[in-house]
């Protein structure tokens, strides 16, 4: 479960779209996956989901639909939560902005009895819903259209962002790969970072001087946990492991001084590389700490991802956003090794840079 990574989208899969012959092409974790452990997996992701909608509604009126079609699918044995550090808690933040009438400070939101109103009616809505019988087929079918439309969202979205993702004459970011100083491009996607100036209309937050990225952090962390635990309570039986996806800068061994990088929300620019990979540490230790008051698995990909790096590109050429062909296997080979090893030591969350 999870977002368009969950999907598989990327190069690979527009490369592979493009052979008619090749119907059903392997470009996605859950292929790959499958061919590693020989277990069947099922992908329910929603690109360009949050947590609201693709860690809880999305997947459940899914599962809930196949079965009301006369199918018996099971509880699944295991269920992969993939966390996208680079957007996750922005689409998370966006889904309130648009969503959300209420006026509170953000320090009082948490809180508020309003909010959490709020937040409940989204998670029981779109189940008490699918036991009105006849609502099933158009709730699946509305969940359909707004799958496919935020599919060419983010292509929409990719095409305009390639436009200011490139190599400058003059490199500004370097990562090292094969033993050898690379060029990453300007405007990757981030560990969150910056103000969240897009909430500055909808709430008292006022001062623009003041950085609201911690406090608006923790209600994206508020929100991602209260997903997992509706999760947890709804598949008793599974065992709900939370699998952690660094940014696409996180995912490289920068040497330079600063990195240039694509805010979550608001403005992006230039940030010192130490602090950029401070704050990757900073919310990877909360996800994790989630992971631990839920009591479910967690694993953190940043490792594999960084071996793999270090031997080329394991995002584009063209789209910036998602892993390549190189990036979904090393996700997909250090997944296998977890699912297959759950109990062998994993570093999670240290200091690699």
């Amino acid at each position: 479960m999870g977002d368009s990574n969950s999907v598989g989208l990327g190069d690979l899969y527009n490369e592979l779209r493009r052979n008619f012959w090749n119907w059903y092409p392997d470009y996605s974790l859950a292929h790959f996956i499958h061919k590693n452990v020989g277990i069947d997996v099922i992908s329910f992701g929603f690109a360009g989901a949050g947590s609201i909608d693709g860690i809880w509604s999305g997947p459940i009126n899914q599962f809930n639909f196949i079965n009301s079609q006369g199918f018996n699918l099971k509880p699944p044995k295991t269920i992969l939560v993939l966390f996208y550090e680079g957007n996750d808690i922005a689409n998370s933040l966006q889904f309130v902005r648009e969503n959300y009438t209420g006026n509170e400070g953000i320090e009082e939101l948490m809180q508020s009895n309003k909010f959490n109103e709020w937040l409940n009616h989204n998670f029981n809505k779109s189940i008490k819903e699918y036991h009105n019988g006849s609502e099933t087929s158009f709730m699946f079918t509305k969940f359909l259209i707004k799958s496919v439309k935020n599919i060419f969202l983010e292509e929409s979205k990719k095409n305009k962002e390639s436009q200011h993702i490139l190599f400058p004459a003059t490199p500004l970011t370097q990562a090292i790969m094969n033993g050898r100083i690379a060029p990453l491009p300007v405007h990757l996607q981030a560990p969150p970072l910056g103000r969240f100036i897009l909430f500055e209309d909808r709430f008292e937050l006022l001062d623009k001087k003041k950085d609201y990225a911690n406090d608006w952090l923790k209600v994206g962390y508020y929100i991602f946990e209260r997903a997992v635990e509706k999760l947890k309570g709804f598949f008793q039986d599974s065992d709900i492991k939370i699998i952690y996806l660094p940014s696409v800068l996180s995912s490289y061994e920068i040497i330079s001084p600063d990195a240039s990088f694509r805010a979550n929300m608001g403005k992006g620019g230039i940030v010192d590389t130490k602090k950029l990979f401070q704050r990757h540490l900073e919310v990877c230790q909360e996800i994790f700490n989630i992971s631990q008051r839920l009591e479910v698995g967690f694993f953190d990909t940043t490792r594999y991802f960084r071996d793999a790096s270090s031997n080329g590109y394991i995002h584009g050429p063209k789209d910036w956003d998602h892993l390549n062909e190189s990036g979904y296997r090393a996700l997909s080979d250090s997944i296998s090794q977890y699912i297959l090893h759950p109990d062998d030591p994993y570093p999670n969350c240290v200091h690699i840079s």
